[in-house]
């Protein structure tokens, strides 16, 4: 089986430049990245860090299932063009089995957070003392990997998962099982599969963000001589884009909010949707191909329960 897998899986990469495929994942990674940002902005614009940090929970759990939605929509998509079939659209898809779209997910999600509960209540053996303190001191980096581990072990759970629900049926729990069977079935073949497409975004990514930082320091540079009381918050801003957890996104945020002139917020507000959509152009494929080498994986090893 791992020599077909291996073929498949390269094939993947050609089968995954499908325009209609890319052209849903621009549009989902765009809204999710909007939305996001949006609860964000509500949450700089609020006095209250009570309301503060409901507007984050609230936006971070609305983001999370919109994230399922999208993923076993993308999933449906992928499976569709394999069996050419034409029926169900892909958000149908997803909403016809919102249980596995949104509950394999947060069953890794569950998966994760106990383990960091677990490891909560260890570091808690710090305050006994001395014997204490060198037990946490030595269990600290294999718990580093350990998480490292889980992470990957999730992200990965998180679009097999969306494969196993569109390709085999089932529910969260079903699809959630099947999931771990598959991982396990051949790891040596899977794990690398996906850590290989994971670089590979990271790679996209900062080729973009390489490629576009001359050209914009150019435009900014040129409209400094032609405008010198140059207003945009945003692009003054660019050097600290690389600051905060939200890089580029955080930045203009902070534009919106600072109570600058609606017109200077519009600007912002513009050129904050089309960073958001450079990003999500750039991230479309390596998402796409996410997709499709989870269905040929659920393909070579998935079993209906």
């Amino acid at each position: 089986m791992p020599e077909p897998l291996l073929a498949s899986l390269w094939q993947a990469t050609l089968e995954a430049a499908d325009l209609t495929r890319i052209r849903y994942a621009v549009k989902g990674l765009f809204l999710l990245m909007l939305v996001l940002c949006i609860f964000v902005f509500l949450g700089a614009q609020t006095v209250s860090p009570t309301l503060r940090n409901g507007l984050s929970i609230v936006g971070l759990t609305f983001t999370f299932v919109a994230n399922g939605i999208f993923v076993s929509g993308l999933a449906h998509l992928t499976s569709r063009s394999h069996s050419r079939e034409q029926a169900t659209g892909p958000l149908a898809a997803a909403f016809g089995n919102l249980s596995a779209a949104v509950g394999v997910p947060a069953l890794f999600a569950a998966m994760v957070a106990a383990a960091l509960f677990a490891e909560a209540l260890f570091f808690g053996l710090g305050r006994l003392g001395s014997l204490g303190e060198v037990l946490v001191s030595l269990a600290f980096m294999p718990l580093v990997l350990l998480n490292a581990g889980l992470l990957v072990l999730a992200a990965i759970g998180i679009w097999l998962g969306a494969a196993v629900a569109s390709k085999l049926g089932g529910g969260a729990l079903g699809s959630f099982r099947n999931s771990l069977a598959i991982v396990k079935a051949n790891p040596r073949i899977i794990l690398p599969a996906y850590l290989a497409v994971f670089a590979l975004t990271g790679l996209i990514l900062f080729v973009v963000w390489t490629a576009m930082a001359f050209p914009v320091s150019l435009t900014l540079w040129t409209a400094q001589q032609a405008t010198p009381g140059y207003q945009l918050v945003l692009i003054t801003g660019l050097p600290k884009f690389t600051m905060g957890a939200l890089g580029p996104f955080g930045a203009a945020l902070t534009a919106l909010a600072s109570g600058t002139s609606v017109s200077a917020q519009l600007a912002n507000l513009i050129f904050l949707c089309m960073a958001l959509l450079v990003g999500a152009a750039a991230a479309a494929y390596p998402t796409v191909l996410l997709s499709e080498i989870s269905m040929r994986i659920c393909d070579a090893y998935g079993r209906p329960e």
